[in-house]
Formats: C-alpha cells, sequence, structure tokens
C-alpha cells in the first residue's frame, strides 16, 4: 500500500514483518516493523500507525509509522 512517501507490504514468509521504501524503492527495509506473532496478511496505513491482520484468527495488529508500539491484538 501507499502512503505519503512510502510503499508498505507484508512479508508473511519472510518470518512476520512489514517492509517499508521510499516510493522510488531506494531505502526498502524488510523488517520494518518486526516481532509480530504470526503471519500478517494485508496492510493498511492511516496518518499515525500501520495495521494488519492475521489469517485465520480474527486478529488485527498495530503499530506506529516509525515501525514502533507493536500492538498484537488491536
Amino acid at each position: 500500500v501507499v502512503r505519503g512517501r512510502y510503499v508498505y507490504w507484508t512479508n508473511a514468509t519472510g518470518g512476520g514483518t512489514i517492509g517499508r521504501a521510499n516510493l522510488d524503492g531506494s531505502g526498502a527495509v524488510q523488517g520494518h516493523v518486526s516481532g509480530i506473532t504470526g503471519s500478517p496478511f494485508g496492510v493498511a496505513v492511516s496518518d499515525s500507525h500501520i495495521y494488519w491482520t492475521i489469517p485465520f484468527s480474527s486478529r488485527i495488529g498495530r503499530a506506529n509509522l516509525d515501525g514502533t508500539g507493536i500492538v498484537q491484538v488491536f
């Protein structure tokens, strides 16, 4: 998903992380949000948070835009 100056994606098979890069593809960080319990699927970004789902668990997670403040069940 694209938000502001960045594009975000999930890495469900790479250890459960959310990646982020600049719109031009530079500065890619595969583990921008790491430590997610489960395999994230789908990502949404607001003005202040990144949200993701964990399939088959009825869970939505949340983190601050800078990748900190992870809440596993929001």
